[in-house]
Order: C-alpha cells, then sequence, then structure tokens
C-alpha cells in the first residue's frame, strides 16, 4: 500500500514540472552589453542592423552577430510567450519566412539546427573581433546581400520593445 502511495505521489509532482520546452535556442553570455534583457538585447541589436533594402550594415561581425540574433529571435518569439506582451501579431511568422531568406542568401542550410547557427554566428563575431579571421565563410555575408524579408521582420520586432519599460524583462540567455 504504501509503495502504492508513493508512486501516486510521485507520478503527480511529475505532473507538476513544466513540460521542457522544445526549439529553445539561447543567445551565449557574452551575447548581452551589460548582462541585460538577451531578447530586449537581440531585438535592439536587429532593428537597426539592415539598410531599408535589406543589406546588413555595420562590421561584418556586426552582421555575423544580426544573424545570430534573428535565427534566437525566429525561434523565441511566439504569441504564446507573456513576457513578449508587446509583440506585433505577425512577427513569428515573419521572422520564419525571412529565416528561409538569409538561410538562402548566405548558404545556410535550410534545416540547419537554430542553436548551431546561433553558436557558429557569434563564434565567427568574435574571431573577427579578435584575430580578423573566421572560423566559418562569411563570404556570403560580406557581399552584403540584400534580403527585402528579413530588414522587414528585424524592423518590425524593433515594434517588440517600443512602449515596454527600460527594466521590463523579455527573453532567456544561457
Amino acid at each position: 500500500m504504501r509503495t502504492k502511495a508513493f508512486l501516486t505521489l510521485l507520478l503527480l509532482a511529475g505532473a507538476c514540472a513544466p513540460l521542457p520546452q522544445e526549439n529553445v535556442v539561447y543567445l551565449p553570455a557574452d551575447a548581452v552589453p551589460g548582462a541585460g534583457d538577451p531578447t530586449r538585447s537581440a531585438i535592439t541589436s536587429v532593428a537597426g542592423g539592415f539598410d531599408v533594402r535589406g543589406r546588413p550594415l555595420g562590421t561584418l561581425a556586426d552582421a555575423a552577430r544580426n544573424i545570430a540574433n534573428l535565427e534566437y529571435l525566429t525561434e523565441n518569439t511566439s504569441m504564446n510567450n507573456p513576457a513578449l506582451d508587446s509583440t506585433p501579431v505577425n512577427l513569428p511568422l515573419q521572422l520564419r519566412t525571412a529565416r528561409r531568406e538569409w538561410r538562402q542568401a548566405l548558404g545556410i542550410p535550410a534545416d540547419a539546427p537554430p542553436q548551431l547557427v546561433v553558436n557558429q554566428y557569434y563564434g565567427a563575431a568574435r574571431s573577427l573581433e579578435t584575430t580578423g579571421a573566421s572560423p566559418i565563410s562569411l563570404a556570403a555575408l560580406q557581399a552584403r546581400p540584400v534580403m527585402p524579408a528579413t530588414a522587414a521582420a528585424a524592423a518590425l520586432a524593433g515594434e517588440a520593445v517600443r512602449g515596454r519599460g527600460a527594466g521590463a524583462p523579455v527573453g532567456s540567455v544561457r
């Protein structure tokens, strides 16, 4: 009888545990200046990271970071996230559409795991800033491809942080 009661309690405790999220992608710890909110940081970065035609702005390291931030945002920006209460309704769909565009333009395989893309592009940005070289080829990014859907998604992402309080948390960092 005690064993049955123990197993029942164990099952009930397991039912109360939060379910692991699928497709959660994390930014590296050094991705967020001043240990701020990673989603807000990613949005702020990408919102000004492309010209009106969708060409990446800034240094090659900036462009690599913005691609990584867009990958992160595509997986972590959804209408089911209560922390993103001011997210434009069409942002998740627009980010997914834009991801097809930037992955094709940059030669990133369509089925590449988003966390791998984030890690590689942040690693490339770090390497560019410290050694001037990159562990992955960024020739396509260096050519500054025109990516209008990407620019539109990045600009729309900026809407998610407009009007929010300065200290309002938006996402997660690992």
